[in-house]
């Protein structure tokens, strides 16, 4: 019995200034974007869209995330140990 087999190519044409990379490298890509970044209170405000006060009292402050996310308990977060330190 004979078989036929169809292909339709399927032809991209990507542009001179772009490059075609695998999943896995656009993730370590982004992974490495924020890895070792330090932000302020003001850096954190312009990606985020909130205000300082509303940060610190929604996400920064109370204990059930304060705990996860301090750098003494392998956060990501320092918290200062004193008034007025940033």
């Amino acid at each position: 019995m004979e078989r036929t087999t169809s292909i339709d190519a399927l032809v991209i044409t990507i542009p001179e200034d772009m490059v075609l990379i695998s999943k896995v490298e656009y993730e370590e890509m982004k992974h490495k974007e924020l890895s070792e970044v330090y932000w302020n209170m003001k850096d954190l405000e312009e990606r985020t869209y909130k205000k300082h006060e509303w940060l610190k009292e929604n996400v920064l402050y109370p204990q059930k995330f304060r705990k996860v996310l301090d750098v003494k308990n392998g956060g990501f977060v320092y918290y200062p140990d004193s008034k007025g330190k940033t």
